[in-house]
């Protein structure tokens, strides 16, 4: 499973590069890795194994190749394909409204009722949950913590998309990414990512520790002198 774990990984870094810089390009890795992590997380549930416990952490960590990517995708269908007049901007721009101003490459208004569904792809965030379903509890505790960070990592966008209230604004640039969310929404998604990167090594670090505990020998009886 460490072969296939490097790959997916491999895959999951491969998506989330090429997604920032392109969006939906990003889901061609992003989605064959979330593919092969499923089926290698199939066959470790058929043989109950002890070691499936990492992969609803790998899940959080690869699934921003698909979100991310597909987001800024659908930011590019409800602004028209990142339409944007520069320092002349106004008039609508697909769903949207350029704004007219001189902090970023290109601002949108977007209505929030337009702008929250692009999120929508967070929910992948959610999938580890399913390991709660499994018979080994080292998975379930992994899938506890792993679908928790990632319930979280897909309610502080929307808190903070709906707290722009009726309209939000969207940033984009005339190079790369075409199109994100508030920097706001971005840095925290990046520090909820950090995160649960911390969060993995904490729990691996943990199963380690416990693993050995287990594996110590107790005191032997004691030995009473011969007569």
């Amino acid at each position: 499973m460490r072969a296939s774990s490097v790959g997916i990984a491999v895959l999951g870094a491969l998506g989330i590069y090429i997604g920032f810089f392109g969006g939906a390009w990003g889901l061609i890795p992003g989605v064959a890795a979330l593919l092969w992590l499923a089926a290698a997380w199939r066959s470790e549930t058929r043989r109950a194994a002890g070691g499936a416990w990492f992969l609803p952490f790998l899940w959080i960590l690869v699934v921003p190749a698909v979100t991310m990517s597909a987001q800024i995708a659908l930011l590019g269908l409800i602004t028209d394909g990142y339409q944007y007049g520069g320092v002349f901007a106004g008039g609508e721009a697909g769903a949207c409204m350029e704004v007219r101003q001189l902090d970023y490459d290109k601002q949108w208004s977007c209505p929030a009722a337009v702008a929250l569904p692009t999120l929508l792809p967070g929910l992948l965030n959610l999938v580890p949950l399913i390991g709660l379903l499994s018979a080994v509890p080292i998975v379930r505790a992994a899938a506890a913590m792993s679908g928790g960070l990632g319930l979280v990592r897909l309610l502080v966008p929307l808190a903070l998309y709906a707290a722009d209230g009726a309209d939000v604004t969207i940033i984009g640039s005339w190079q790369f990414p075409p199109a994100m969310g508030s920097f706001a929404s971005v840095y925290a998604s990046m520090a909820l990512w950090v995160l649960s990167v911390a969060a993995t090594v904490a729990f691996a670090g943990w199963r380690i520790f416990a693993a050995r505990g287990a594996a110590s020998p107790g005191p032997g009886p004691a030995r009473g002198r011969s007569p």
